[in-house]
């Protein structure tokens, strides 16, 4: 998913908020969190097959006072995999591939959030796009 997708868990804390080609500039309240949420479009896959997240793939850059600190995979309603501990900053343009051993299973609907931190200044990301590498539950067991 390219940044225009992304929805602010509370635009409240953000101070500005704008589209640059097809990412998105987000500028935080000082000293302020925020999630930004994204649905990864998810192909119908009988019950029975599943699909797995091997990896997440994270195309950002970040002034030094905004920090990318977290990521949280859900299935439908359900949390299926959280990352914390998180420090991913990039003054330019950075693909980052998170990997998940073992592949994280989805049934009903996969979407990613992601947990960002603004300090005082200079305070702001840039996300071009989010993705997650898909392989069918049913095709990874018998590999």
């Amino acid at each position: 998913m390219h940044g225009h997708a992304l929805l602010i868990a509370d635009p409240g804390k953000v101070e500005e908020d704008s589209s640059v080609g097809s990412s998105r500039r987000i500028r935080g309240l000082s000293y302020s969190r925020n999630q930004f949420h994204f649905t990864i479009p998810t192909p119908p896959v009988p019950r029975e097959e599943g699909l797995r997240v091997s990896a997440v793939s994270l195309r950002f850059k970040t002034l030094p006072g905004a920090t990318i600190t977290g990521l949280r995979l859900s299935d439908g309603e359900a949390a299926a995999a959280e990352i914390g501990g998180l420090e991913l900053r990039s003054a330019d343009w950075a693909e980052h591939r998170i990997v998940f051993d073992p592949p994280v299973e989805i049934r009903r609907g996969l979407s990613l959030s992601l947990d960002a931190s603004f300090d005082a200044v200079d305070r702001e990301i840039e996300i071009g796009a989010v993705g997650c590498e898909l392989q069918l539950a049913q095709a990874w067991t018998s590999a």
